[in-house]
């Protein structure tokens, strides 16, 4: 018997409008690694660009953030985010964060509220 999984709940997001105007990730450099699942929200690319922050795929020395999608486990052995772990290892002030911290993170500061869970 083959295992069944249930599809993600998805939640759609939206910002407060006081922290669209404040903008506080500006001047951020987010990269998003993995496959995110949706369980937390829908729109992340539009939710951080919308917040202030450039988004970006890959890690740099620019980079400030990275969420990581863990909807696929194959995303712990990439290379961006060995790069990610290598620069934080060697002192550079990044933060690394799951899908989920980062979301409930956001909703825990009042930046964003939840639109509609599907």
């Amino acid at each position: 018997m083959a295992d069944y999984h249930l599809p993600p709940q998805q939640r759609e997001l939206a910002i407060v409008p006081s922290f669209r105007r404040l903008r506080p990730l500006a001047d951020r450099n987010i990269v998003l690694l993995g496959s995110f699942d949706g369980f937390y929200l829908k729109n992340l690319q539009e939710i951080l660009t919308a917040l202030g922050a450039s988004v970006a795929y890959h890690v740099t020395a620019a980079s400030d953030m990275v969420i990581v999608g863990t909807a696929d486990a194959s995303v712990c052995d990439g290379a961006d985010l060995q790069r990610a772990v290598s620069m934080k290892s060697a002192g550079k002030n990044i933060y690394i964060l799951k899908e989920n911290v980062f979301c409930q993170s956001v909703l825990a500061k009042g930046w964003l509220r939840v639109v509609r869970d599907n």
